[in-house]
């Protein structure tokens, strides 16, 4: 049973990081065209703030200093590929504009202060990986709801801008609709209990997210 379910676990997590890549990559042209013309135009920098943010406490938290889990560590390092050229390009090109530049680096310093702070303390005030993965798993819950919610209030402000949804952000949101599903399993599977609450949350903003996206794309 246990050999089947660690199996289970593997299937999941491999499962989970090939949608989750996927996700990152689409944004891939878009930064392609920014670079190309060398503007900032379609760059939203906010919501890659809360991306980075959410895979920097997963990856630390799956450290075996924490709670050893090699799937997580991977899938959280490669999360952080896309969403870091992201803000390094909006940085870069909103220079020009202090106001935003100053906004951006600013948040960029303190989630990195912040995600420095919660690595020193669990190191050296909790003893135990059992007793640091309690530390920091709520931390975790709470950055991966704000990472969601983001993602959510973007798609809503798209729409409420464009009163419209085309097929791309329709089969985006499917497929992320089914990642947060693959890893509320993997989370079930490895019985992680801040992991099945964090994904249990990402899978209510996925379905809103995949509503509103159905409705306005075969309805509209």
């Amino acid at each position: 049973m246990v050999h089947v379910s660690e199996k289970a676990q593997l299937v999941y997590g491999i499962i989970g990081c090939v949608l989750s890549s996927f996700i990152s990559a689409c944004s891939a042209p878009l930064l392609r065209n920014s670079l190309k013309n060398k503007t900032a135009n379609g760059l939203n920098p906010e919501p890659q703030v809360a991306t980075v943010m959410k895979c920097l406490i997963w990856l630390f938290y799956g450290l075996p200093i924490v709670h050893f889990d090699v799937i997580r560590i991977v899938s959280n390092g490669i999360g952080l590929v896309m969403p870091v050229l992201h803000l390094a390009l909006s940085m870069s090109f909103f220079l020009p504009a202090k106001h935003r530049y100053l906004r951006v680096a600013v948040c960029v310093f303190m989630e990195l202060a912040f995600m420095a702070a919660i690595a020193v303390v669990a190191v050296l005030i909790f003893p135990t990986p059992t007793s640091r993965s309690d530390f920091v798993g709520p931390f975790c819950v709470v950055f991966g709801v704000v990472k969601y919610s983001s993602t959510l209030a973007i798609l809503l402000l798209n729409i409420r801008l464009a009163r419209m949804v085309d097929f791309m952000t329709f089969f985006l949101s499917t497929v992320n609709f089914v990642d947060v599903l693959i890893w509320l399993g993997y989370a079930i599977l490895k019985f992680s209990k801040f992991a099945v609450i964090s994904e249990g949350v990402g899978v209510l903003f996925g379905t809103v997210q995949l509503a509103v996206s159905a409705f306005y794309y075969f309805f509209k």
